[in-house]
């Protein structure tokens, strides 16, 4: 997963002779695969099913299985993935999961619970205003997507994600250059928790390869 070949494998045979048994032919064609389609996004998002189960009290691995066969077609996993990107929207997405567990009063209750706190960081948005983030996943300079949550997270709570001003986008994010980081100044750096690192050693990165103007 994540591994890509840098020209095409014609003969299947490695530089030091070795014949490899790869059956069939090889593409010509390159294929790209959207949202939660494909690698470890799949996993990702029987992760995020198995927490909202977990809050809902459903503890049984059995049951667990069964809800994960309920939203293991294309068309269930792609509409989970555009659900959790926004916090309002990812109520939808426990309301969806408890109904596949025949669990729909618990999910409300669970809803309730989420939204009295996105109302409360709503009420205190304000204070964050043109508060300069930035969101990085394991390097300084490999930003998460622009669309995906935490930076959604971000702006939802008053911040201003200079992640909203790159145009490209890769899986799960991009690199970016020092100086991209540099004219943005943010105030706050986040670092993903999946593929983080101790703050030590990202310290060292920028301090040691003049990634950035460390202030």
């Amino acid at each position: 997963m994540g591994s890509k070949p840098l020209k095409s494998w014609i003969n299947y045979t490695c530089t030091c002779g070795k014949n490899i048994p790869v059956k069939g032919t090889t593409a010509t064609e390159s294929f790209n695969e959207e949202g939660f389609m494909g690698g470890y996004r799949i996993s990702r998002a029987f992760s995020m099913v198995h927490a909202v189960l977990t809050c809902l009290g459903i503890l049984d691995n059995h049951r667990v299985i069964e809800i994960w066969v309920k939203v293991s077609n294309p068309e269930t996993l792609s509409q989970i993935h555009h659900m959790i990107q926004q916090p309002y929207s990812y109520l939808e997405f426990v309301r969806l999961i408890a109904e596949k567990a025949n669990e729909s009063e618990k999910g409300e209750a669970l809803i309730s619970f989420i939204r009295e706190r996105l109302e409360l960081v709503q009420s205190l948005a304000a204070k964050n205003s043109n508060h300069k983030v930035y969101y990085c996943m394991g390097s300084p300079l490999f930003a998460l997507n622009a669309g995906r949550m935490e930076n959604n997270l971000v702006a939802f709570s008053g911040g201003v994600s200079i992640n909203k001003q790159i145009q490209k986008e890769g899986k799960p994010g991009v690199n970016v250059s020092p100086s991209f980081i540099n004219e943005q100044n943010p105030e706050t750096i986040f670092i993903s928790g999946f593929l983080s690192r101790p703050l030590d050693e990202f310290y060292g990165l920028c301090i040691n390869t003049a990634y950035l103007q460390m202030q």
